[in-house]
């Protein structure tokens, strides 16, 4: 199921972009993927945002994020074991976004 509702600004992880979501896709299959409930350590994560396609603008970087600046126009495919794009914004690694 899917729902809308109101939720913080993600907390960001040392390496970390925080980005501001332009246009996200959710899968057709991606409600049935088991490990999108989970999160790295394979703890359950519910409720779980969404959408892992995403392309956005950088808001926000950790001193440890490289290879990308705030307001940089950037894309990505994020990691199943974080919360995804179907979002005003995504936490991920600075290092897996392309400008």
């Amino acid at each position: 199921m899917l729902a809308y509702e109101d939720a913080p600004k993600p907390d960001l992880q040392p390496g970390d972009a925080l980005v501001r979501v332009i246009a996200t896709s959710i899968t057709k299959t991606e409600l049935t993927w088991g490990e999108t409930y989970t999160d790295c350590d394979g703890q359950p994560r519910i409720p779980t945002i969404r959408g892992h396609e995403f392309a956005g603008i950088v808001d926000s970087l950790t001193a440890e994020a490289a290879g990308v600046r705030v307001g940089d126009s950037v894309y990505a495919f994020s990691s199943f074991c974080r919360n995804g794009s179907a979002a005003e914004f995504i936490a991920i690694r600075a290092a897996d976004v392309g400008r």
